[in-house]
């Protein structure tokens, strides 16, 4: 049969094992014996149906009946009739049919079985069906907006998406409840937040299903990819170490046995060809080229074990291989390089990671990611799982309400310039003799308030933590100083001065902006915890990842 959709096959082929269940007729009207053909489902369900039927609402099934088929024998015919196979299950197969024939069109499906029968509807190119349910789906959209749109993804139907998009409100733009978010990219994700921002201010992305073009081509040829590099000077090598790609290498069997136990468990024979008169033995990676030459590389010290112009992806592998073959001091060193080339680009690391299925680079990517806003798009999102950008979004959102929540406080706990100053009596005091007590630049003195100016009347260390709270919507991990760097900047933007009394307040409270400082980073790394063990239990994101790899 020329079509894979469908075939004509014996039934003795799908009987092989006595566990297959007996198939059973359909409901009327698809148990006519005047019917010409069977249509088998995947649940065993026979329906009999007419030819011309089929024809006349499917150019799919009008090549396929157009095929000449050989004569059957009595084996691939039921009461007559041929069996065609399909791997639709009964209920989309009913529901497609009862809107192909002439008798009453079904109703008050639920979007589940819609999206089945008009996804079997899309495969056999029926032009009705498609119609129809389709204008099913832009009717439940006022209602279900979520989960019409998550339909839209997995059908890549654009118009339905936008329908959809524009249903949507506040109060039901809801990813939760979409669970799984099963055959929905990261990039499906992105662009629907976009558009619901957008709808807000009267206009409109122009794609949500299709990824914008970019002026960037974000997968290199392949033909660029460069061989992985190791080689040394040291005497008498007496193993090759072969990749999965079928490069191999010269090494040591003690400078390998001294990096990891494991390598040398894995030794097989002796068998290649003599190298300076030493029959060498062979020790077979399941990694690439590139990840092995870097494996060496780590055991022999080699510096760099990792090459600048190393992808992301490479780099991942690397760390995986480094655990996999308990290369402990090199698997830090790993993750080391891991975490800087994560911080120029933590959400393309991010997508990465998790379409390689390793959950503490991931972890580290999460993390860079807080020094940046969210908003931004890389292609690497189309092939990654909605659920896992769900949940970097929803981290990354804690964060960020952990960061400003702890730093009003902070601003609560400094002393009010506004407050300070009215308790002075008017006219200022006369100047007095400054007190010895060391250097302190005007900076720190309080400033008189001016009517309706408040912020001339803000100390600096005041400035700096609004300053802070303000950039926390955006980067929630930002760089927060130490109490040295408070100290150093602090007196490096005034001239020089003497403590006196009335500074003794402005130094308390950089100590407590650095204090509540470290405890903000505390409470993000508690954060990051608490969102490593939840990935962790949902173990079918990960399933998900490894069939997109």
């Amino acid at each position: 049969m020329a079509n894979d959709h469908s075939e004509i096959r014996t039934p003795a082929s799908t009987t092989t094992t006595t566990s297959t269940p007996q198939p059973r007729t359909a409901p009327a009207p698809f148990d006519k014996s005047i019917a010409d053909v069977i249509l088998r489902t995947s649940d065993h369900v026979d329906f009999h149906v007419f030819t011309q039927v089929l024809i006349a609402a499917s150019p799919f099934f009008e090549g396929l009946f157009e095929v000449p088929q050989p004569s059957p024998d009595q084996e691939q015919l039921k009461y007559g009739k041929p069996i065609i196979e399909v791997s639709e299950d009964s209920v989309a197969l009913e529901t497609l049919l009862r809107i192909c024939y002439p008798i009453n069109k079904p109703a008050g499906f639920s979007i589940e079985q819609i999206e089945l029968a008009l996804r079997a509807a899309m495969k056999y190119d029926m032009e009705l069906p498609t119609t129809v349910l389709t204008g099913d789906l832009e009717n439940v959209a006022k209602d279900r907006p979520m989960a019409v749109w998550a339909v839209a993804c997995r059908l890549q139907l654009e118009d339905l998406a936008r329908v959809a998009a524009k249903a949507l409100s506040p109060s039901t733009l809801d990813f939760d409840s979409l669970g799984n978010m099963d055959g929905i990219s990261a990039g499906d994700y992105y662009r629907l937040n976009r558009c619901h921002a957008s709808i807000r201010s009267r206009a409109f992305v122009s794609n949500l299903l299709t990824p914008s073009p970019r002026p960037f081509d974000a997968h290199p040829p392949t033909a660029q990819r460069s061989s992985g590099r190791f080689s040394t000077t040291i005497p008498t090598p007496d193993i090759i170490c072969r990749s999965s790609d079928g490069h191999e290498f010269l090494a040591h069997e003690a400078i390998l046995s001294a990096a990891s136990r494991l390598l040398v468990e894995k030794v097989g024979p002796a068998g290649a060809e003599p190298v300076n008169g030493v029959e060498p033995k062979i020790l077979v990676f399941e990694v690439n080229d590139i990840v092995l030459a870097s494996i060496l590389r780590f055991c022999y010290n080699d510096a760099p074990e990792i090459e600048s112009t190393t992808s992301l992806l490479h780099l991942v592998q690397i760390v995986a291989a480094t655990e996999r073959y308990k290369l402990n001091t090199a698997h830090v060193r790993a993750m080391s390089f891991w975490c800087d080339r994560a911080e120029s680009s933590p959400l393309r690391a991010y997508c990465i990671a998790i379409q390689a299925g390793h959950l503490g680079c991931a972890k580290e990517a999460a993390r860079a990611m807080l020094t940046l806003p969210l908003e931004t798009y890389v292609p690497e999102l189309e092939t990654t799982p909605a659920l896992a950008y769900h949940r970097l979004s929803e981290y990354y959102k804690t964060c960020r309400n952990v960061a400003l929540v702890r730093l009003q406080k902070t601003l609560e706990v400094l002393h009010d310039p506004h407050s300070d100053s009215e308790q002075a009596e008017q006219p200022p005091p006369t100047p007095v003799e400054p007190e010895s007590v060391g250097f302190v630049p005007a900076v720190f003195k309080l400033k008189r308030s001016k009517k309706n100016h408040p912020l001339l009347s803000q100390t600096w260390i005041r400035k700096q933590v609004t300053n802070s709270r303000s950039s926390a919507g955006s980067r929630p991990r930002q760089k927060y100083p130490a109490l040295a760097e408070l100290f150093t900047t602090a007196t490096a933007e005034g001239p020089e001065g003497f403590w006196c009394s009335r500074c003794h307040p402005l130094a308390e409270d950089l100590i407590k902006a650095d204090c509540d400082f470290k405890e903000l980073m505390k409470e993000m790394d508690a954060v990051s915890r608490v969102w490593s063990v939840s990935t962790n239990a949902d173990r079918s994101v990960w399933r998900q990842v490894e069939l997109l790899i």
